[in-house]
């Protein structure tokens, strides 16, 4: 019985530690994907990308932007263009560009923000366009 309950335990020990090395090698996987698409975010091939969403939070030339349960914090530069997008009048469909400040926008209104991902990592604003209320 003893010698069983040894068997059993080796048995054991042998299994978690299969299971650790595979997760150690997914997890390497998985950081170099990561990785590589951040090497490329960064890179000049793509000079921009555009995050979307509602502000949460604004401090400074800081904006908190929120889409569907997810965050992300954006430090906008200072000479960054910022423009309201305004719908046409007479229903045509169409909306033209007016020029705005960091300061017109407010807690709740959906932007569109072209980013660039600095070397450090960080994430910083380049244009804003305010939404349009329908």
């Amino acid at each position: 019985m003893g010698k069983d309950i040894i068997i059993l335990i080796v048995v054991a020990l042998l299994f978690s530690a299969i299971g650790v090395g595979l997760g150690i090698i997914y997890q390497k996987q998985t950081d170099a994907s990561q990785s590589a698409a951040i090497t490329v975010l960064r890179s000049k091939v793509v000079p921009s990308v555009v995050a979307y969403g509602s502000v949460a939070k604004i401090e400074g030339n800081k904006i908190v932007l929120n889409n569907e349960g997810e965050s992300a914090i954006f430090d906008i530069k200072k000479d960054a263009s910022v423009s309201l997008l305004v719908w046409e009048e007479g229903g045509t469909g169409t909306y033209t560009y007016k020029k705005a400040e960091l300061s017109d926008i407010k807690v709740g209104d959906i932007l569109n923000i072209v980013i660039k991902i600095l070397p450090e990592g960080q994430l910083q604003g380049e244009s804003v366009f305010i939404n349009p209320k329908k």
